[in-house]
């Protein structure tokens, strides 16, 4: 838990976490001993290939990508509620909040999943982007089990996220960072995808903006499920 400075204030932010929130035991919690075991073969297998685009290329990593369904809704709770890491913006959201913005009219709440040789990862990323009432879309949320980080994971997601926008007729997405202890791998991340800074506060906090009709996909190493 990122706790104040202030211990008085530690029952607070405890309950703010959402963290010991449980809407129902998910397929992932069922599974977790599993693909802990599976991904301690993948990290061995890493040893044998000479560089990382030749270890990726051999995950044979395949992802799925849709909008968030009702079916998704205690998984995707569950990673909002206790992602730090790879979280761009750390919001923590209840069940209810995030039924409103996934039905929410020209949102595009999107969910990843992702399988390679070895299996499965299950559900493991959320992107959520609220029109921001200008013609633009807010990546509102945006974040990413552990398990995944450093496979260009995420550049393919953000691809899907920015062909979608493209096909909503948005022209442009603001991406938001807000620092955390635990998040600072992802402060770049707007600025690695080619955004501009708009703004930035002295805590760190900042804002970015990527006008989609010139911007470019990132490469990465994943396969669009059911792609030609």
């Amino acid at each position: 838990v990122d706790v104040p400075d202030d211990p008085a204030n530690y029952v607070q932010a405890l309950s703010r976490s959402l963290l010991f929130e449980r809407i129902a035991m998910t397929g992932a919690d069922e599974k977790r001993a599993e693909q802990y075991r599976v991904e301690a073969k993948r990290k061995e297998t890493s040893a044998t290939f000479a560089t990382r685009e030749e270890y990726y290329t051999s995950l044979e990593m395949v992802g799925d990508v849709g909008v968030i369904s009702e079916g998704d809704m205690p998984r995707v709770v569950q990673l909002i509620a206790k992602t730090n890491q790879f979280n761009l913006t750390t919001r923590r959201y209840s069940f209810e909040q995030v039924e409103h913005q996934r039905t929410l009219d020209g949102a595009i709440p999107l969910s990843l999943r992702l399988h390679d040789r070895f299996g499965s990862y299950g559900l493991i990323a959320i992107m959520i982007g609220l029109p921001d009432g200008e013609g633009g879309l807010r990546l509102d949320t945006w974040l990413m089990s552990c398990r995944a980080i450093g496979r260009t994971v995420e550049d393919f997601f953000f691809a899907q996220m920015m062909e979608r926008a493209r096909e909503a007729a948005y022209g442009y997405l603001i991406g938001e960072y807000l620092p955390t202890r635990k998040n600072s791998q992802v402060g770049s991340l707007y600025e690695r995808l080619g955004f501009t800074l708009v703004e930035q506060s002295a805590d760190g906090a900042a804002t970015w903006r990527l006008d989609l009709a010139a911007a470019e996909a990132p490469a990465h190493f994943v396969t669009l499920k059911n792609s030609p």
